[in-house]
């Protein structure tokens, strides 16, 4: 048999529980990181729901502003358009009057001036040219 020699001091025997130790703390680390990052991502969640029940909130009050505004201007725009429709109808029944008594006065004018140059043709005919011409 040989005799059992003491390693010399310093140099551990077994690296066994040293590994054990660093494992050990290795694994509390990550727990405790574990817990930190699902706390904080379980805070962002509750923020991030809030956040979109707050911006669905502000979603329908403005689809129902912008119902609104719809329904406002569409009632005013045809408003407008029913009242400018109403206007260009009386503007062409008066501009259409307007016209026919201008044509009128027109035709009457030309009559007049029809019967004054027959009259004047009478006139040069019966001194001029009725005498000259000989009974057929």
């Amino acid at each position: 048999m040989t005799p059992v020699t003491d390693p010399p001091p310093g140099i551990p025997t077994s690296w066994a529980p040293l590994l054990c130790i660093a494992i050990a703390a290795l694994a509390v680390a990550l727990g405790v990181l574990w817990r930190y990052y699902s706390g904080r991502l379980e805070a962002h969640e509750t923020q991030r729901r809030q956040h979109d029940l707050e911006q669905a909130n502000e979603r329908q009050a403005w689809a129902v502003e912008r119902e609104r505004l719809r329904t406002e201007y569409e009632t005013r725009h045809l408003s407008t358009l029913q009242r400018l429709y109403e206007d260009a109808r009386e503007h062409e029944a008066t501009a259409r009057r307007e016209y026919a008594e201008n044509m009128e006065i027109v035709a009457a004018k030309a009559a007049e001036g029809s019967e004054k140059v027959a009259a004047v043709l009478n006139k040069i005919y019966d001194r001029y040219i009725s005498p000259r011409r000989t009974p057929h």
